[in-house]
């Protein structure tokens, strides 16, 4: 079935869970947590420390490489990789493995700007229309749902996001 899928064309795949997603009503049951702080500071581990002794929804990186679909491919990964067990390493805020927790850059980086696309970073709280706070809230819901867990998110970029972040959560 993964197989099948990964033929569709990324814009197919993208687009139905999208139509799903702007149909959907869900509502977060917890606050979504965000972790701030300028790159070299420790939010990787402090990501990795927190998913690591509690239970935590988050977007994976299996999540992150299928960054049009997250909502399909975040059960997927589930399904079809190893459960993911810290070992406490990163690479520059890169955690390996298919089901360990990603900044999601390219899951943020559909609604935020960021320098190769746009040259600039910092966003208000009216700088998303309501559908998109609204396809946002929605990704975020469907893993927090599907993992039993509240949301949790780590991403450096999000410090300049805050307005917009607190805005659509």
């Amino acid at each position: 079935m993964l197989k099948q899928l990964a033929r569709l064309p990324i814009s197919v795949r993208g687009s139905l869970e999208a139509q799903s997603l702007s149909r959907a009503t869900r509502e977060l049951q917890y606050p979504a947590i965000f972790i701030l702080g300028p790159p070299r500071s420790g939010t990787t581990l402090l990501y990795q420390l927190l998913i690591h002794r509690f239970h935590f929804s988050y977007f994976p990186n299996i999540a992150d490489l299928l960054n049009k679909i997250p909502v399909t491919a975040t059960p997927w990964g589930r399904i079809f990789c190893k459960p993911y067990r810290s070992s406490f390493e990163s690479n520059y805020g890169r955690v390996d493995g298919p089901l360990a927790p990603s900044e999601a850059g390219g899951i943020w980086n559909r609604w935020f700007p960021y320098e190769d696309r746009d040259g600039f970073n910092y966003v208000n709280e009216d700088y998303l229309s309501t559908d998109q706070q609204h396809f946002i809230r929605q990704t975020v819901a469907c893993v927090e749902k599907m993992m039993h867990a509240p949301f949790l998110n780590k991403n450096v970029k999000h410090g300049v996001r805050v307005r917009a972040l607190n805005q659509i959560f």
